[in-house]
This record gives C-alpha cells, sequence and structure tokens, in this order.
C-alpha cells in the first residue's frame, strides 16, 4: 500500500483526510475541495492528525460558499489540517477563479449553469482547468518521489497567476 495515493473531491477529500489518519503506509492524499464540514473543528484542533504527505487544491469560490452554508471558514480548516499534519511533505493550493465543481467532469455537463452561479468563468478553458489540476498533483507526486518531470513543473510554472500557495513543497 505504500505506493498508493488515495483522493477526492469534497466529501470524498473529507473522506480521503480522514482515512490518512487512520492508516500511515499510504504514499500521499490528494484532495479537491475537501469538505470539512463533518470533522472540521478534529481537524482545526489537531485531535485528527493526517499521517502522509498531503496535498490539498482548494478552488476560489468554495470557501466563500461553505462559509455562508456552513458557518465555518474551510480554507482556514485545510490550513490548520496541513499544520498539524504528522508529515512536512504538504502543498496547500487555492487555484483562482474556479468552483467547486471545476474540479470534477460534472461541470462538462452543467458549464452554463455554473457560469450563472458565480458569473465567472474559469481561466482559459475547463479543459486548462483540468489540466492545472492533474499536473499540480502529480508536480507533488514526483517531488515525494525525489524526482522532477521538466515538462510538468514548467506548465506549472506557467500557471502561477491562477494558484496561490498557502504551502508548497
Amino acid at each position: 500500500m505504500d505506493e498508493l495515493v488515495l483522493g477526492g473531491h469534497s466529501f470524498g477529500g473529507n473522506t480521503a483526510l480522514y482515512t490518512a489518519t487512520r492508516i500511515s503506509n499510504l504514499k500521499a492524499v490528494w484532495c479537491f475541495d475537501p469538505w470539512m464540514f463533518a470533522f472540521h473543528e478534529e481537524f482545526s484542533k489537531g485531535s485528527l492528525q493526517v499521517n502522509v504527505p498531503a496535498i490539498i487544491i482548494t478552488s476560489e469560490m468554495f470557501t466563500p460558499d461553505v462559509l455562508k452554508a456552513g458557518n465555518y471558514d474551510n480554507w482556514q480548516c485545510c490550513k490548520d489540517i496541513l499544520h498539524h499534519s504528522k508529515s512536512d511533505k504538504n502543498e496547500n493550493i487555492l487555484v483562482k477563479k474556479t468552483g467547486h465543481l471545476h474540479q470534477c467532469d460534472y461541470i462538462v455537463l452543467n458549464t452554463m449553469d455554473m457560469s450563472i452561479l458565480y458569473r465567472k468563468w474559469p481561466q482559459g478553458t475547463l479543459g486548462h482547468t483540468y489540466l492545472l489540476l492533474s499536473q499540480l498533483g502529480q508536480n507533488f507526486i514526483s517531488k515525494l518521489d525525489g524526482e522532477s518531470d521538466k515538462q510538468v513543473s514548467t506548465f506549472v510554472d506557467s500557471m502561477e497567476p491562477w494558484v496561490s500557495y498557502d504551502l508548497k513543497l
């Protein structure tokens, strides 16, 4: 299992992070917009600690939506998760001008609804958004392996205006 990267989106991201508090022989955890409602207090206080390297990628528009609905700061919770992590190999990334469903295939079916809801389009095209998300994760895993993929890192660097790092490996 030491090569397994556990991941999830939204509540699946929460589940992946929670699982990583119970299992320590995973390679890493890779989460998109983890909706931390179920365990936000435990993660924020450090009573739940992730045992393995983690990358959390959050869309800019997700945190304000969660704040309205859940009355807690999801972005701060993600910062707290990595602050209390048992690993020092973590990244916490905010992707600008994106929403919660830009990180999953559902957006392909629901593009117009999302643009009406948020009154914004993601940067470039949805293809660029998908590519950026996958490359951020691939770049993180390469760094964990002590390797460097020049093509991936060059692309990630070129997208820097769209990305804000809270924590970078």
